[in-house]
């Protein structure tokens, strides 16, 4: 399947630009379209990329990906991710909403199912 193929891609690369704390490189997987729950997006871009550059260290794990109402335009993505960072570790359940950007999928939207902080 195409489509999943695509969408496991965008996110893993996601995920690794995070992990590799390249900010702008994350920044580039979010729709031009992409607003945030809260705030604006300039306000959010600037606390992602402290929250990217700032630790020393990031390790993201990927897992249990599923998708779903996907259609040539957009689709929407489950998954559970783990965060670890020097003095701090969840797990949280995430859905993402990929859009079309032209011939690219990027983020729509972005939403914490559920976090649970790891000891």
């Amino acid at each position: 399947m195409q489509v999943e193929e695509e969408t496991r891609e965008v996110i893993t690369s996601w995920a690794s630009a995070w992990q590799s704390q390249l900010d702008d490189v994350y920044l580039l997987h979010y729709h031009p379209e992409f607003s945030p729950e809260a705030g604006n997006r300039e306000s959010w871009e600037a606390l992602r990329r402290r929250r990217i550059l700032e630790p020393e260290e990031i390790s993201i794990g990927l897992r249990d990906f599923e998708l779903s109402n996907y259609d040539a335009a957009q689709v929407q993505v489950r998954f559970w991710l783990v965060y670890t960072r020097p003095g701090y570790a969840d797990r949280t359940h995430k859905e993402i909403t990929l859009g079309k950007n032209g011939r690219i999928w990027q983020i729509l939207r972005e939403r914490n199912l559920e976090v649970i902080r790891l000891p």
